[in-house]
């Protein structure tokens, strides 16, 4: 009995001194992501991002006058941008200050994983801390990458450790995985996989089969139950909002136009499958030799009967491949490469699991294998492929990181075979004393795995860290960012001085051109997304934002749109001065229409 409360008391000091160095590394982390937060303002896809939201709390409709691929997810930003215009008045700093709310929104959910994790020891910690570093395209703001990612490991995370009595928890994993659909609809697929590995549990439990692969709580017909009601919530509450805007019939009409995106064009699924493959051989110089070499191991640890007996030599080999992968990414990580650095792990996860005794099930089905599915998912309507599909495996991540803390374990506390032929490390004399230091070769291989492990892990948080603090998304090296945002929607925002003039030159044009102007429909002939954002009040008089380039194919869907919108026609139209258009013809067009043109230092604007 004493030595059982002794055993207690160590695991719970244990976890109080784990729970400290847990709150003091994410308060770092968290810092220095609130540091990281005001650098860097390049590229159309973080504005684009608040640009739906924001034309939803206008009174505009989804899946009827939005026409971009990615808009479900932003039912999710609405209430944000909604909250921010509502209490500020305008979208003057909006861009910032979603940067802000994503890192508290990603901040909890860290938390929500560590809590559910901490069972499992440091790896949870790791994993965690990890985990929030991260962020897709190093582009931190709310997005169907981040929310989606964040509420697929939620998900996860949740149904793996759930009690399986406890309803409440089962409904809260259905519910954010409801939320990651809305960010990725092909991961229905998810859901139905799910429903077919009741179906067979069912079937075999009435069979009498009651060792199977599918008899497990997490595939019992009430654990999918109190999922689906979880789902089925967010599932009820987006249609009733849905359908408060847009009709059946005009949402039909327009799916059509949606699923024509020229940026998004619909491919065969073994397509889709070759190209990722082919991205994912020629992301980086040698590193399809690291995908060769551990296939080679994967293939021999599956082949091997006494693998379990060799799990240091196979996991020495896994690390080994995991550094060289990390290794061929560094010369382009903080420009180009920035989410590949969260694949490798990968190797780590998968050969964990598979030289593990006690297997951790659990997350293995509900965690792993989502994160699995959910990068497939973004394939199937993503044109970044092996890009996005490392970005996605980081849910899966966090899993390996509990299966590489199970085998550490595991090797750590082995016996030692005494049958087994020792080799001599170290022999020496002092004196008349002789000492003699040996071990099996099984043990040397262990130790030599475990050491080269934690030092991966390091290197990846190291590579991590380096990356994050320097590299910023189609932006100049941070050196060069010195000159801060003034006023509209990116106020507050660090660039450099180009971006800077160029900006504030816009704004100052936009706001002078419309200050004293009527609330109408405007366009925005440009792929500078934030145009909308600083247009305020001003209703959007296009298909969306994100045009997909300055050319006849944007002006051919513009048309398209207002056939079946003739209410969204703009009264204003800005093209700024620097544009790809054939301005040719699109003043004979806009003559022909009824609009007049008055030109400034910096752009063309159109009324009519």
């Amino acid at each position: 009995m004493t030595e059982s409360r002794n055993l207690n008391y160590l695991k719970k000091n244990k976890l109080f001194y784990m729970d400290i160095a847990f709150v003091l590394l994410m308060l770092c982390v968290f810092l220095f992501s609130f540091w990281k937060c005001k650098y860097g303002f390049g590229g159309n896809d973080e504005a684009f991002y608040l640009c739906t939201p924001h034309r939803l709390s206008l009174g505009d409709s989804l899946l009827s006058e939005e026409w971009h691929l990615s808009q479900l997810s932003t039912f999710l930003s609405y209430p944000f941008v909604w909250l921010f215009t509502t209490i500020t008045g305008g979208t003057t700093g909006i861009i910032l200050a979603a940067r802000y709310t994503y890192i508290m929104f990603h901040l909890l959910v860290s938390i929500l994983i560590y809590v559910r994790l901490r069972k499992y020891g440091l790896s949870a910690l790791v994993a965690t801390v990890l985990f929030f570093l991260f962020t897709p395209y190093d582009i931190m703001s709310l997005s169907y990458n981040t929310l989606g990612l964040d509420l697929v490991a939620v998900s996860g995370v949740l149904l793996a450790t759930a009690d399986y009595k406890n309803k409440v928890i089962l409904i809260l994993s259905g519910f954010a995985f409801a939320g990651a659909v809305l960010c990725q609809p092909y991961l229905i697929m998810a859901y139905v996989l799910f429903a077919l590995c009741v179906v067979a549990n069912i079937i075999l439990k009435k069979l009498k089969k009651n060792e199977n692969f599918f008899a497990q709580d997490y595939f019992s017909l009430k654990t999918f139950l109190f999922f689906t009601l979880g789902a089925a919530v967010v599932a009820a509450v987006f249609l009733i909002f849905l359908l408060s805007r847009a009709s059946i019939s005009e949402i039909m009409e327009n799916i059509p136009y949606i699923m024509s995106d020229p940026e998004h064009p619909n491919l065969p699924v073994l397509t889709r499958i070759s190209y990722l493959f082919r991205t994912m051989w020629k992301c980086a110089d040698l590193f399809n030799i690291s995908i060769v070499a551990y296939l080679v191991i994967l293939f021999a640890m599956i082949i091997d009967r006494k693998r379990r007996k060799h799990k240091g030599f196979y996991l020495l080999l896994t690390s080994i491949a995991v550094v060289f992968a990390f290794i061929t990414f560094i010369p382009r990580l903080i420009n180009y490469n920035y989410n590949y650095i969260m694949f490798p792990v990968i190797y780590l996860g998968i050969s964990s699991y598979i030289l593990s005794e006690n297997k951790n099930r659990n997350l293995m089905a509900c965690l792993f294998s989502l994160g699995i599915i959910y990068s497939f998912a973004l394939c199937f309507t993503s044109n970044q492929y092996f890009y996005i599909v490392s970005c996605a495996i980081s849910a899966s991540n966090i899993a390996s990181f509990v299966f590489l803390g199970n085998v550490l374990t595991e090797m750590k506390n082995e016996k030692e075979d005494e049958n087994e032929k020792k080799v001599t490390i170290v022999s020496y004399t002092s004196g008349e004393d002789k000492t003699i230091i040996s071990a099996t070769p099984r043990r040397i291989f262990s130790v030599i795995a475990i050491t080269l492990s934690v030092i991966t892990i390091l290197f990846q948080a190291c590579l991590q860290t380096v990356v994050k603090a320097n590299h910023c998304f189609w932006e100049q090296p941070m050196e060069h960012l010195n000159f801060t945002l003034s006023g509209g929607p990116a106020d507050g925002i660090i660039t450099y001085e180009a971006n800077a003039q160029n900006y504030q030159n816009l704004l100052y044009d936009i706001n002078k051109a419309y200050e004293n102007k009527q609330d109408e429909n405007i366009l925005f002939l440009t792929q500078k997304t934030w145009t909308y954002l600083a247009a305020e009040d001003m209703n959007y008089a296009t298909f969306s934002a994100w045009i997909s380039g300055e050319n006849e194919n944007a002006v051919s869907r513009l048309e398209q749109y207002y056939s079946l919108h003739p209410n969204k026609l703009p009264k204003y139209i800005y093209i700024p001065k620097y544009s790809n258009w054939d301005l040719t013809n699109l003043w004979s067009e806009a003559y022909a229409k009824g609009y007049t043109v008055n030109e400034t230092e910096y752009s063309y604007q159109l009324e009519k």
